[in-house]
Formats: structure tokens, C-alpha cells, sequence
């Protein structure tokens, strides 16, 4: 499976996918080989050409991950209106915190509710009796000697 994933990897890399499906690619081959490092035997002789393989197509994809990196930074258009100062003003804890103002009180009103209690009563149970399986196969094996008849007597 490992080597079925590089593969498409190196297919991908091939036809310039775009760098986050790659990323992603690149991140299941890795677990991948780290699964099979834990289980794989050293005396497999394909198991080292094939992890040789799979290592260099996970390098191409890396080098060509870093590679856009690289050129998005050295652009002077790749900054465009972004400003490197702006990234000190996200406060990720006061950004993402999540504030229930009205979660405490209806949690005590919950508490403090009381439930009116509910009149028992006993469950009466209406239906149709249960069909009796010998009745069924009765019923079948009848309908299927008629069947037999009919066909014998058409023939």
C-alpha cells in the first residue's frame, strides 16, 4: 500500500499538484512508512528498495514544497497588501475564546425546575397474535405444488 501511495505522490509531484494536497499526501505516506517500520522485518529483501523508493519521491515532494516556499517569500508581490506587522495583532486566546453568558443561569433553572410527576399506567399491549412458522411453510409448500400442477398441466 505504502508503495502504491508513492506512487500517486510521485504522479502528483509530476503534474505540479497544488502544495496543500500535497502536504497531505506527503503527511498519510509518512504514517504509512511509520506503520511499517514498526512491524517490517529486516530480512525482506524488497522491503529496502521499496523504502528506498519511497523515501525519494517523499524528498521530491518535499523539495518541491519548500521550493514554492521559498519563491512566495522572495516575491516582492507575494506581500501584496500584507503587512508582517499585522500578525502581532491576533490575540489567539482572546480571538477564539468562546464566552456563554446565559449558559449559568439557564443551568440553575434546570436544576431548580421541578418536574410534575406523571401517572402511572400499566402498558397494554394490543397486536396480532405472532405467525406460526410451520402455518407459512404449510402455506408455501402448498402454493408451490399448485405452481408444479399448473406447470404440469399447461406442459
Amino acid at each position: 500500500m505504502t508503495y502504491f501511495l508513492a506512487r500517486i505522490l510521485e504522479l502528483a509531484v509530476q503534474d505540479e499538484y497544488p502544495s496543500d494536497l500535497l502536504h497531505i499526501m506527503l503527511a498519510k505516506v509518512n504514517r504509512r512508512v511509520q506503520k511499517l517500520d514498526r512491524t517490517m522485518q529486516n530480512d525482506a529483501p524488497w522491503a529496502e528498495q521499496t523504502q528506498d523508493f519511497v523515501m525519494e519521491i517523499m524528498d521530491e515532494a518535499r523539495n518541491l514544497i519548500a521550493k514554492r516556499w521559498t519563491s512566495i517569500q522572495k516575491s516582492a508581490d507575494s506581500a501584496g497588501k500584507f503587512r508582517l506587522a499585522e500578525l502581532r495583532k491576533p490575540k489567539p486566546q482572546s480571538d477564539t475564546t468562546l464566552k456563554l453568558l446565559s449558559l449559568r443561569p439557564y443551568l440553575q433553572h434546570l436544576h431548580n425546575l421541578e418536574l410534575v410527576p406523571r401517572e402511572e399506567k400499566p402498558f397494554n399491549v394490543k397486536c396480532s397474535p405472532r405467525i406460526n412458522g410451520r402455518e407459512i411453510f404449510y402455506q408455501t409448500s402448498n402454493l408451490w405444488n399448485r405452481f408444479q400442477n399448473l406447470i404440469s398441466v399447461s406442459a
